[in-house]
């Protein structure tokens, strides 16, 4: 039994369009699976990622110390995965493997952020919440002081002044140990952190 095809030029034009187009939209969606899974394209906004009347079009990467009165004028997308939304007066020193920086926050708001970030981690970090050992726990000016003087910066002479009543909070954990470390204090409605990229 044969089969024969009667092909006309025109209907062999419309096959090679639909192959074309299957192909692109083939294409396509790879690329998009691909960008995906290395964490380029998301699928829903991050209500955490806003931009802001000063923010350029593509990401600027800070280093030095830099001043911002809110959270919208930040650039770098490295500081603002670990800088809350509700941030105002921000002082930020930048560096190569990492930054610091001074805000401030009201309670309410920088609790909000804490749940936010683990939540967003959706199980990734490599340690689980409250499992580090002073998670939660107030913290001395001198621990502090000598914390961000073990990685790179003086407080006093940078002029932040100290933070008396604080509690210290740990982000979620990358594996390669990089990490965000939070002191608040709730009477002062401020905020340090310090940051490791590696």
């Amino acid at each position: 039994m044969a089969v024969q095809f009667n092909l006309t030029s025109k209907s062999v034009q419309v096959l090679n369009m639909r192959f074309i187009s299957f192909k692109t939209l083939l294409f396509c969606f790879i690329t998009v699976i691909f960008l995906a899974s290395v964490g380029l394209v998301t699928a829903q906004a991050d209500p955490q990622q806003k931009t802001g009347p000063n923010t350029p079009d593509r990401p600027v990467a800070l280093t030095g110390k830099h001043s911002f009165k809110t959270f919208s004028e930040v650039t770098d997308p490295r500081i603002l995965t670990c800088l809350p939304l509700k941030a105002k007066e921000i002082s930020i020193v930048s560096e190569r493997g990492g930054h610091f920086a001074r805000y401030k926050i009201g309670e309410a708001d920088f609790m909000n952020f804490q749940d936010y970030l683990w939540e967003a981690s959706m199980g990734t970090s490599a340690h689980k919440r409250g499992s580090m050992g002073s998670d939660g726990e107030p913290v001395t000016w001198k621990y502090i002081s000598q914390r961000f003087k073990a990685s790179g910066l003086d407080l006093r002479a940078n002029g932040w002044e100290p933070l008396e009543n604080a509690t210290l909070y740990y982000g979620p954990s990358k594996k390669n140990g990089a990490i965000t470390v939070y002191f608040y204090d709730r009477k002062a409605g401020i905020a340090y952190h310090t940051a490791g990229y590696w």
